[in-house]
């Protein structure tokens, strides 16, 4: 599965264009597969079947900002700074 090639998001400028991509996606991406089938399932409205998506891709980024921020706060190394010998005894 990882080395299965990353699908990319298309540009798009309209809201039309917007809608086709991410019917295109949602064959290959979870989070938008799973809302789209359970949209089709209940009978929601394109209207509500885009604000389902838009909250649950929220709650994917906002969790994705907070696993970034404890792996930087974990992996954080001490800042070392070397010098030369040379460089000591031009300070004398």
């Amino acid at each position: 599965m990882l080395n299965e090639p990353f699908e990319q998001v298309r540009d798009a400028t309209t809201p039309d264009e917007m809608r086709a991509e991410l019917e295109r996606l949602s064959y290959q991406d979870g989070l938008t597969r799973k809302v789209f089938d359970m949209a089709r399932y209940r009978g929601l409205s394109g209207e509500d079947k885009y604000a389902v998506l838009s909250y649950y891709a929220m709650r994917e980024l906002q969790a994705l900002r907070q696993r970034t921020l404890i792996d930087l706060s974990l992996n954080v190394r001490p800042q070392v700074i070397f010098s030369s010998p040379q460089t000591r005894e031009e300070e004398k």
